[in-house]
């Protein structure tokens, strides 16, 4: 850590740690004590009933993001597509119908409830009018980016599968590809449409003016 933190002083770049799942516990402290960011994911950040942590409460010192390119995107996830494709996988139960139906069941409805908490959290921000779902999908992930950006978090990272409302994960980790093909999916729209796009800058909320990578 001595000689990265060293190394990104002489280039003038940050560092961001993949602080993620389970972490030794002198991780954190050790990242702050050499100013280099904590990864700090909105699907993570979780109170100990369910609900999603109020924005003010993600460190200075963190790249916030919704995502990452391990996890659903904000289409796939409030559709619940993940569990499906988890589920055609084998990752839910074994392949036995009756085990992998009853854990689809119980994933969705573990699902239903998160949706309801993130509503509640971006209606008790200002995000959204009232905590319920947005008449489009556009409105919902600029709620999203909106929140991210009242964050005190030193960086944003806005996903290009967020902005452009791609449902299908880049990746499905521990998978092998005969069950899911990873890092194969083209994106849904061209690049060459992006700059057309009327919706780009709408989905991008306050992102798009803080300087969101």
């Amino acid at each position: 850590l001595g000689i990265l933190a060293l190394e990104a002083t002489r280039s003038g770049a940050l560092v961001v740690g993949e602080d993620l799942g389970t972490v030794p516990p002198d991780v954190p402290p050790a990242l702050k004590e050499r100013n280099m960011l904590s990864s700090k994911v909105l699907y993570f950040e979780r109170t100990s009933n369910g609900g999603f942590k109020p924005s003010k409460s993600y460190s200075e010192m963190s790249l916030a993001t919704a995502n990452t390119h391990d996890m659903p995107t904000l289409a796939g996830w409030w559709d619940g597509l993940d569990i499906e494709l988890r589920n055609d996988a084998g990752q839910l139960g074994s392949r036995a119908k009756g085990e992998a139906d009853r854990e689809v069941k119980k994933a969705r409805a573990e699902r239903a409830r998160e949706k309801i908490a993130l509503l509640r959290r971006l209606a008790a921000e200002g995000m959204l009018p009232a905590p319920r779902e947005p008449g489009s999908g556009t409105e919902l992930r600029r709620a999203v980016h909106d929140f991210l950006c009242m964050t005190p978090a030193a960086l944003v990272g806005v996903s290009i599968d967020d902005i452009v409302a791609e449902r299908n994960p880049v990746n499905l980790p521990g998978i092998g590809p005969d069950d899911f093909s990873s890092w194969t999916r083209r994106l849904r729209m061209p690049i060459e449409e992006l700059r057309a796009d009327t919706t780009i800058s709408e989905v991008l909320g306050c992102a798009g003016r803080r300087g969101g990578s």
